[in-house]
């Protein structure tokens, strides 16, 4: 059998962090017999470290790297902080020199020792403590994820698609680590365009209003001239002028397309002046076949205008041949597109809009490509089947070319239902294609719309066998319905969508029943009252029997319907009912076919048949009361547009809208210059058309990337002088409170506390409030998850074979036990120490069978006592035992090196190089306990590993994956050990006693230095001490109960100040 190898850990003296550059928990200090002011290196010092440390780390001696005697002088030595904070983390805790040295220190000589690191390598004035300082830090993809949540309401989770980041000190909200790779700036931008889809409902813009005017309208030395595409006017000297009118002021967009006769070597040179004023300049190569397209933007003022075109620069084309070519301008086409109408308010409810593509067109001419514009030429019209909702005044508005074959125009017979509705001159080419709008009363229901040439026409075929034909093209369709006053219409991106549903990308979801899949949306009914709920669909079946499409609300089928539509005619299907106030789940959803079921099978979750096809949904509609009009909006919408704007009042609001949304997003008060800024995108999209939401959506968008949004920056009075200390400000204080409990933005109460700066005066009553919010299970997942490094548990892979029971429902129930007991002992406000020692746990069946408990049914977690089981605290997790195993065995030194790393703050040193694998010494023999006992006889070994050993040996009575056991390798197991001559254990659950009771003060040393890592984003420095003591004896105080920690760390020093950057000691080295 293959087995990974282990590479035991050798002793290292008073080695250096590994993984850590530092161990603030051991600069609690200790007593001493002497002043520490008093005490001397040379006579002090020195002497007992000739004495006890020479002999490994000195004179040449360099075990574990270390040697105190390297040093180019005494400053330097003193400066080597990393060196002596390893070193008083193993004078205290005995760990040097180890236990198999006959010279062992005093008490009173450890103390000393202690003392004088304590106060001159260390040394700091804690009555003026240093807060240290914060690197400007992005938010981290859980705090991004939460944040997006609670601005703006959005149900998923866009940064899961982010690169992972970094960790660093144990956290990944680590400011110096959480880089900013030039990827995450495109996904930021890909994210607030989702997120801002998903939350607002944006009307679409106000048709644009064009005007065509006729080049023939032209008058000056203008000649009349038939080209490719209709009739040009064109002129080789001068210029041309016509007059024309608008209705409405603001900014307008000439289209112009013209063409040049080519003369000389020079392109024409063409002017345009409006009302004669220059508004463009530009040179025309184009052809008469294929002319110039010329478009910009010209402020018009209601009334009537001229226009003029001018050639400024003709020539003379050369005579010989009793013909004179000079250069020419032709003017082919000119569009006058008026600015777009007002949008309606917040709150109005805007025309639906469906529109039938090309593929959805039946008859006319063939063609290769179905989404290329359809072609009639001949006596075959253009059919389409399309549904309407409700009964009313509806326009038909249409997208069309046509080519021109003289002397008539050609013309459209537009028929619904085989009724003529009206005949229009076809306009349009396929570069400016026409929009002919058009009313028409239809009532509810499907209906046939056709479009017929009235005049087909060809031309005599020339010489060469050659003829024109009249024909016009349809691009597209549009059918605009009238809208009452309470309609909310969710397009697929609004919608929650079936896991295994299949968006088609062209504004269709896909649903089957394999998985029962729907498209479905939360709604808060405002009032009690009679609703719709209604979709456009088309079936797909696989089979002969008709898909059905299932209308609920919550958990009642409220209509089953049979979809008999096809993708070239979809439907309307609606279902009618009663709506209490409150909120409800509504959806439509293909089920399997039930039928003959009891109604207990029935209930069950994907039983039945499946049906066989697809139901193609393109959007859900929900029409209820008139008065509900404003509140039928989704409540993210209505989060962020609180307030109704009309005509005159938009650009006021827009501010109110944009300031309260940035204010909160920036976690700040913002300037009004900042909202300036913001309001010229809003205009932006105003000038190009856009409604009032969507161009509110650009400036929200800018929020979501700006640095203020995406980083957590604090503002200071001096941020360059490091000698600078001063309180943040309390809009700093609500985020780091906010993000250290929730890893999210503060709440309203915490902003408006800020703002009245009261936040201070009132800590310890938020800080109680926000434990309660369910919010704070981020601490559960965010801080829980890398401290006892539970997401670790996701990537462990135990041997199949060895341990077939293993699989992903275990893996998640080991998982939730221990975040449900971490979750306990904070919502219950319990003694830190029971994470060490809690005689309850969580189980459901699938892990209760895991454990050999009886009496345990169901998925549910439910807390069982394990009052007279080999198991007690987290030590004796499933999960924590699992992660510290190897695939195929358990790992005494990974689970011992774990507990010294996450539980007391001691971690071992690296393992020396060249000390032989576990597994590759094959004369080692025995149990696994045996088989180390013999590899330690190592001197190089002995000294970490038997502290790592007895922990982990302790726990050797469970397997690889947390199951209980006697036996190993057909010998029984021992589990006694010792942490030192006077704590000895027999089990696992005497060693989490004895940690709790004689190691607590390293425990409360870990769990202040993680916890204060983590609430400040930032690694401890030896300046923390001061604090670190002031909350460890406040914990004490408060009788370690879990808010009594969090309460110290939050009224901490480093929590509370700050200083400015830059190196505040170093005028003490």
């Amino acid at each position: 059998m293959l087995r990974a190898p282990m590479k035991l850990l050798p002793i290292a003296g008073l080695i250096l962090l590994a993984v850590a550059p530092m161990a603030p928990g051991a600069f609690f200090g200790s007593p001493s017999a002497k002043d520490p002011a008093k005490l001397s290196y040379q006579k002090d010092v020195l002497p007992l470290l000739k004495k006890y440390c020479f002999d490994c780390h000195a004179d040449g001696a360099k075990k574990g790297g270390v040697a105190f005697d390297t040093h180019r002088s005494h400053a330097d030595l003193l400066g080597d902080r990393k060196l002596w904070e390893q070193s008083l983390i193993n004078i205290r805790s005995r760990a040097m020199p180890p236990e198999d040295k006959k010279k062992q220190p005093t008490l009173a000589e450890r103390e000393l020792l202690q003392a004088w690191i304590d106060y001159e390598v260390f040394k700091c004035d804690c009555k003026n403590p240093d807060p240290g300082r914060v690197t400007l830090r992005r938010l981290n993809r859980a705090e991004y994820n939460n944040t997006i949540r609670d601005l703006v309401g959005v149900n998923f989770r866009p940064a899961d698609d982010f690169p992972a980041d970094d960790a660093g000190y144990g956290f990944d909200n680590i400011g110096d680590v959480l880089s900013m790779p030039p990827v995450l700036l495109e996904k930021y931008l890909t994210a607030a365009e989702k997120i801002l889809m998903q939350a607002i409902v944006v009307p679409p813009a106000p048709p644009a209003r064009s005007t065509r005017l006729d080049p023939k309208a032209l008058a000056g030395p203008v000649e009349t001239y038939v080209g490719a595409t209709g009739t040009m006017r064109m002129f080789t000297k001068g210029a041309a002028t016509m007059r024309f009118a608008t209705g409405n002021s603001g900014e307008h967009r000439l289209r112009i397309l013209a063409a040049e006769r080519i003369s000389g070597q020079e392109s024409a040179r063409m002017e345009v002046r409006v009302d004669s004023n220059v508004v463009k300049t530009v040179s025309v190569n184009g052809t008469l076949e294929s002319p110039t397209r010329v478009e910009f933007d010209v402020r018009l003022n209601a009334g009537s205008h001229t226009l003029a075109f001018g050639l400024l620069n003709p020539h003379d084309g050369p005579a010989g041949t009793g013909t004179k070519y000079s250069r020419g301008l032709a003017i082919e086409g000119i569009e006058l597109a008026a600015p777009p109408a007002a949008s309606p308010s917040l709150g109005q409810t805007q025309p639906t809009v469906q529109r039938i593509a090309p593929r959805q067109l039946q008859g006319g001419n063939s063609t290769t490509s179905p989404d290329a514009a359809r072609r009639v030429s001949g006596k075959t019209p253009l059919t389409a089947k399309f549904s309407v909702a409700r009964a009313g005044e509806h326009r038909l508005r249409l997208s069309t070319q046509t080519r021109h074959v003289a002397p008539e125009q050609t013309k459209m017979e537009i028929r619904v239902d085989g009724k003529v509705v009206k005949t229009i001159d076809v306009r349009g080419d396929p570069d400016l294609p026409h929009v002919a709008e058009l009313p028409v009363q239809l009532s509810a229901g499907t209906h046939e719309l056709s479009m017929a040439l009235v005049n087909p026409y060809s031309t005599p075929k020339d010489s060469k066998g050659r003829s024109q034909t009249r024909a016009f093209a349809v691009e597209w369709v549009e059918v605009v319905e009238p809208t009452p006053n309470a309609v909310l219409r969710l397009l697929p991106d609004l919608l929650l969508v079936g896991y295994n549903a299949k968006k088609q990308g062209d504004g269709w979801v896909a649903l089957n029943s394999v998985e029962e899949d729907d498209v479905a949306f939360d709604f808060v009914a405002p009032r009690e009252g009679e609703y719709f709920l209604r979709t456009l669909a088309w079936a797909k079946p696989a089979g002969s029997n008709a898909m059905v499409l299932t209308f609920m609300k919550d958990e009642q089928v409220l209509r089953q319907v049979k979809v008999e539509a096809n993708e070239a005619a979809p439907q309307h299907y609606e279902a009618k009912f009663r709506l209490p106030a409150g909120k409800h789940h509504l959806r439509v959803v293909v089920l399997r076919d039930k039928t003959g079921l009891s109604p207990e099978d029935a209930a069950k979750p994907l039983t039945g048949k499946t049906q066989k096809g697809t139901v193609n949904v393109h959007h859900l509609e929900l029409e209820g009361p008139p008065e509900a009009a404003t509140e039928m909006l989704p409540e993210t919408h209505r989060r962020i547009f609180f307030k109704r704007a009309n005509t005159e009042t938009a650009p006021q609001v827009a501010r109110e809208v944009i300031g309260a949304f940035a204010r909160r997003a920036y976690r700040r008060p913002v300037t009004p210059a900042e909202v300036e800024r913001l309001m010229k995108l809003y205009e932006l999209g105003r000038k190009n058309g856009e409604p009032f939401e969507g161009s509110l959506l650009q400036a929200l968008k800018a929020v979501l990337v700006s640095p203020h949004f995406l980083f957590r920056g604090e503002l200071q009075p001096e941020p360059d002088n490091p000698k600078a200390v001063h309180p943040v400000n309390e809009f700093a204080l609500a985020s780091r409170l906010s993000y250290f409990l929730w890893s999210s933005m503060p709440d309203e109460e915490l902003f408006q506390l800020a703002e009245r700066g009261q936040l201070r005066k009132n800590l310890e009553a938020q800080v109680r409030r926000m434990l309660k919010d369910p919010k704070s299970r981020a601490l559960v997942e965010n801080f829980a998850g890398q401290w006892l490094q539970l997401r670790n548990l996701a990537i462990v892979q135990p041997d199949k074979k060895l341990f077939p029971t293993f699989d992903a429902k275990l893996r998640t129930a080991m998982q939730r036990e221990t975040e449900l007991l971490f979750e306990h002992v904070l919502r219950e406000d319990r003694s830190v120490f029971e994470f060490l020692t809690a005689d309850y746990t969580f189980v459901n069946e699938r892990l209760a069978k895991h454990y050999g408990m009886a009496g345990v049914l169901g998925e549910e977690f439910q807390r069982v006592s394990l009052k007279g089981t080999p198991r007690a605290g987290v030590l004796t997790h499933a999960s924590i035992l699992t992660l510290t195993s190897n695939p195929t065995r358990t790992s005494p030194v990974k689970r011992g090196k774990w507990v010294l790393e996450n539980l007391l703050a001691t971690p071992p040193p690296p393992p020396a190089p060249n000390v032989p694998e576990l597994e590759s010494q094959n004369e080692l023999t025995g149990t696994l306990r045996q088989r180390m006992e013999q590899h330690r006889a190592n001197p190089s070994c002995a000294g970490c590993h038997t502290r790592m050993d007895a922990i982990g040996f302790g726990l050797e009575n469970y397997d690889g994956i947390g199951g209980y056991r006697t036996r190993d390798a057909g010998a029984p197991i021992d589990p006694s050990g010792e942490l030192g001559a006077a704590d000895k254990f027999k089990g696992p659950v005497e060693l989490a006693n004895l940690l709790a009771r004689q190691k607590q003060d390293d425990f409360i040393r870990c769990m202040v230095e993680k916890m204060l890592t983590y609430s400040l984003g930032r690694g401890l420095e030896y300046y923390d001490r001061c604090a670190m003591k002031e909350i460890a004896d406040g914990l004490a105080k408060r009788r370690h109960t879990f808010s009594g920690l969090v309460l110290e760390v939050v009224n901490s020093v480093p929590f509370q100040k700050r200083r400015g950057e830059g190196d505040a000691h170093a005028a003490n080295r």
